[in-house]
């Protein structure tokens, strides 16, 4: 433990270096230009065009296929086409989230219903950027909003970030000593959270957003919540949305720039996350006290036997509801 205290530097000086900074290229210089021409053209995560493109093209050969083959017409496609990516199935859904988000004015509510049973890949970012609600439903003021904000969270270094510890609270030191302590253990199966840059920007992140709401500051397990943001978000721009690659993936072939608009997503979207939820995390946590007693009035409606049994037993909902 008294490692980790020590990654920080001493009084008086910065403890980790500016948002600005760009990760060093570590592969060719052909797959350097490569992932950088990506990474421009996804800039805006709406811009998912290309890959919609592909997916309606396998849909249709899916579908010719299928009208060809009459035996099978109400099956799936037969085994010389399993090697296909997708189903029809699965590109009716594409389709129709395509149409949804491509709407200049997006029906929320047909949005998160048809979000329920589940966001392709491709769409996870921008479905979730609209839902929480980071963009805006109308769609020809979603890029002045990303630039907007992503603008007012940098513009918050200089002021929040970028000074020396003499600067800071004493309040402000322990939450940044405690950050600095947890971020390194975030999801350290991981190799993405073991990189240098991706765990600077969730350190910017949560002291940021903790000392802008000191009724909670941070809150061990808000490092978290940060990650599925972090993850969904660079998936979108370097994997076609497939988490499981962007969790693999080195950071250190994407632009500066493109790391930064991760972060600032990532930030505002974890901002409008704890909106609701910040009751949690203060004193008496009286958000966790309502959702356990919500929790157990589920329980003894839905299985009186089991709510029976904990009673008999003296086990309480607070006591397994939630792992802290």
């Amino acid at each position: 433990m008294e490692g980790n205290k020590s990654s920080g530097t001493g009084e008086g000086e910065n403890p980790l270096p500016s948002a600005s900074a760009s990760a060093s290229a570590s592969a060719t210089a052909l797959q350097v230009d490569k992932d950088m021409d990506n990474a421009k053209n996804g800039l805006n995560p709406l811009s998912f065009k290309p890959a919609i493109d592909e997916e309606i093209e396998q849909m249709e050969k899916s579908n010719s296929i299928q009208k060809n083959d009459n035996d099978n017409s109400n099956n799936k496609l037969n085994s010389n086409n399993s090697n296909s990516k997708m189903n029809p199935k699965v590109s009716s859904k594409v389709l129709t989230f395509d149409q949804y988000l491509s709407a200049e004015d997006l029906d929320l509510s047909k949005l998160r219903s048809c979000a329920w049973t589940g966001v392709p890949d491709i769409f996870r970012a921008p479905v979730w950027q609209v839902l929480i609600g980071y963009l805006p439903t109308r769609q020809s003021r979603r890029q002045q909003t990303l630039d907007r904000k992503r603008k007012e969270y940098f513009d918050c270094l200089p002021r929040y970030y970028d000074s020396s510890n003499a600067d800071r609270s004493e309040e402000d030191q322990k939450m940044l000593r405690q950050i600095l302590l947890d971020v390194p253990r975030t999801n350290p199966g991981m190799p993405l959270f073991h990189n240098v840059e991706v765990r600077r920007s969730l350190e910017r992140i949560l002291y940021i957003w903790a000392v802008k709401h000191p009724a909670s500051g941070y809150v061990q397990g808000m490092n978290e919540l940060v990650t599925p943001f972090y993850v969904t978000f660079l998936a979108h721009h370097t994997s076609g949305g497939d988490l499981e690659d962007a969790c693999a993936y080195d950071v250190s072939l994407l632009p500066s720039e493109l790391l930064d608009a991760i972060e600032a997503d990532t930030y505002w979207c974890l901002t409008k996350l704890l909106d609701g939820i910040q009751d949690h995390y203060t004193f008496s946590q009286p958000g966790l006290q309502r959702m356990i007693f919500k929790l157990q009035g589920i329980v003894q409606r839905i299985d009186i036997g089991l709510f029976n049994h904990l009673e008999t037993h003296e086990v309480k909902f607070v006591q397994f509801a939630f792992r802290w």
